[in-house]
């Protein structure tokens, strides 16, 4: 079988600041369980060079001393260039420019992004000839002080990290036709986006996703600056938030071809529609329950994680030391290939059921919890789904589900689903069915 490399947009440097602040111990500690579930379901998961040296998360485990605890063995960094040190110099300077490149970035405080962005494109790159030199840019420019040595201390240990060897690196397809694929998947699936669109706001927000498509951070800025007029329940507010969705299951799609992953794990945008056959069948259910039997949002954890789980899971499963880890998915193996090859839900529930054994040596131990509550069979397959590298949801960009976090995150979805279904094993068969149909990389 062949390997299963995961793509997952949870750890885009937009989403890390997103979730959490550099030193919140707690969240870190979801994110470090998110991370290894996603290394228990997939052979590699593969985060760019810029999720690892722009992301709160990365960065606060560097500066924490806390980088051997995540599972590095199963995580491959897609650089730029060879080396992680050359692809942050080469994340600043380009060839040919005469200034830095106006990087924005996420891990530093959301006031100084702005001032931060537009004081690098005005920076000599004749002055930066080594990635310490982006330090004292930073400083000259008036970043804080203890922010850029925050920076310099998080870099140095990755970039260590990579030179001896514990942490892969591969540098990404340079020949690979970003612009050209973004476009022909949006034209591709443009027809069928379009017919879920309904107000004048929603048509001009596809138009400027259409002519602005390769540059993201511009398009979303843009869209998100769109709907800021219109309140959040409006019917304007969810057509934009419907783009910016679409645009960005095609935009994560494309990065995972790139990176040679024939899996992703895309999220929802709050408050978007279902713009896809799968998305109307699973999302209705959760649409209705919305109409007045809403669930409460979830708190920041069920964020990260995108599946609700007991804190005391959460907590055993980050705190196991790493190298139980590995001998718990070691141990697994066979059970894991069995749920990929075949969907076999038991084989699943088994390998589930090992790895919550496994967290005992973290500390989880609580007798409230058996594998039946915490992992219903709905619920379980959101637990896989949280990485689509279970084959769950193998890579279609124009009709992925929206399993991870949705309005209320994948698990309500699921939940809302089989409560509103009757039987509620229908759903579940359903789930399953589709998940048999999805057997190739950008299957429709």
């Amino acid at each position: 079988m062949a390997e299963l490399r995961l793509y997952s947009d949870a750890y885009d440097s937009i989403r890390q600041a997103s979730n959490m602040e550099l030193g919140h111990e707690e969240r870190a500690r979801c994110y470090l369980a998110r991370l290894r579930l996603d290394a228990f379901f997939s052979d590699t998961v593969v985060v760019t060079d810029s999720q690892l040296l722009d992301g709160v998360f990365f960065l606060d485990a560097a500066q924490r001393r806390l980088s051997t605890n995540l599972p590095l063995s199963r995580m491959e960094v897609r650089c730029r260039a060879s080396s992680l040190s050359e692809s942050l110099l080469r994340t600043f300077v380009r060839p040919g420019d005469e200034n830095l490149a106006g990087f924005w970035f996420s891990a530093i405080p959301a006031e100084a992004r702005a001032h931060v962005q537009t004081e690098l494109a005005r920076y000599k790159a004749s002055q930066v000839n080594y990635w310490r030199d982006l330090i004292s840019a930073l400083k000259a420019i008036g970043l804080d002080g203890s922010v850029a040595d925050g920076l310099e201390e998080a870099w140095a240990r990755w970039i260590e990290q990579a030179e001896t060897g514990a942490l892969k690196i591969r540098q990404w397809n340079q020949e690979f036709s970003w612009h050209s694929t973004v476009s022909s998947r949006m034209q591709k699936s443009l027809f069928e986006f379009e017919r879920s669109i309904r107000t004048v706001a929603g048509r001009e927000a596809t138009a400027l996703a259409l002519k602005k498509q390769t540059y993201r951070s511009t398009t979303t800025g843009e869209l998100t600056k769109l709907k800021e007029p219109y309140p959040p329940d409006s019917e304007e507010a969810q057509d934009i938030a419907s783009v910016v969705a679409w645009y960005n299951q095609i935009y994560h799609a494309t990065a995972a071809l790139q990176h040679d992953c024939n899996s992703v794990d895309s999220t929802a945008v709050a408050s978007s529609n279902p713009f896809s056959a799968p998305l109307r069948t699973f999302d209705r259910a959760l649409n209705l329950v919305e109409q007045g039997k809403r669930p409460d949002k979830p708190d920041q954890a069920t964020r990260i994680l995108s599946i609700e789980l007991p804190r005391s899971f959460t907590a055993g499963l980050a705190s196991m030391p790493v190298d139980e880890l590995e001998r718990c998915i070691e141990s697994q193996r066979e059970n894991l290939a069995a749920w990929r090859a075949h969907r076999d839900l038991w084989r699943l529930k088994l390998a589930i059921e090992g790895l919550a054994e496994a967290t005992k040596t973290g500390g989880f131990d609580d007798k409230s919890w058996t594998l039946d509550t915490m992992f219903s069979p709905a619920r379980l397959l959101c637990a896989a789904g949280v990485s689509a590298a279970v084959s769950l949801f193998i890579l279609d960009p124009f009709a992925a589900l929206k399993f991870g976090l949705s309005t209320y995150g994948g698990a309500n979805a699921l939940k809302a689903a089989g409560m509103l279904a009757s039987p509620r094993h229908r759903v579940e068969r359903q789930i399953m069915e589709f998940a048999k149909s999805r057997s190739s990389l950008g299957g429709t």
